[in-house]
């Protein structure tokens, strides 16, 4: 993972909208259902197909390990598990959006019933406006737009914190 990457997972959306309750969040157990569902739904070769589209052949040198991308810019990995999709996830770099690939990754979102959420589990719809404002508030923009402030920022916070812990 690059800092300049906003990162998404992908989560079956039963999962997270579950008996009309509407999350903004992903809790504990909601980790735990997404995890253990096939977010392929039973169609991989399908999904493969998606992905191949949007980032063109992948990197299969491992049965439990699929990518495709680079993983300096946009990419998507998959893992596996006993045979089923076990988790999907899209890292974007914010340096260059790729709106199409955002496109893309709604599209198969939405065709697999899908959301996503963000590494502070965040839930994200499949939207590419929705993809983009999440972007736009994430800690890789704020790498992208001054990467000086941003490493000041986090120092402060560090320096901080570890004042603070010694008292």
């Amino acid at each position: 993972m690059a800092i300049w990457q906003f990162i998404l997972t992908a989560a079956p959306a039963e999962t997270v909208f579950s008996a009309n309750v509407r999350a903004l969040r992903m809790s504990d157990q909601q980790l735990v259902a997404a995890r253990k569902s096939d977010m392929a739904r039973g169609r991989k070769n399908e999904l493969f197909a998606e992905f191949t589209q949007a980032l063109g052949h992948g990197d299969f040198r491992c049965p439990e390990l699929f990518l495709w991308g680079n993983s300096e810019k946009d990419d998507i990995s998959l893992s596996a598990r006993e045979g089923s999709v076990a988790q999907i996830c899209v890292r974007l770099d914010l340096r260059q959006p790729n709106h199409l690939l955002i496109e893309k990754i709604c599209d198969a979102a939405i065709k697999f019933d899908w959301i996503y959420y963000t590494q502070d589990r965040l839930i994200v719809a499949p939207l590419p406006q929705a993809v983009e404002r999440a972007a736009c508030r994430s800690k890789a923009v704020e790498f992208v737009r001054n990467p000086s402030e941003f490493f000041d920022r986090h120092r402060q916070r560090t320096l901080s914190g570890a004042s603070a812990s010694s008292v």
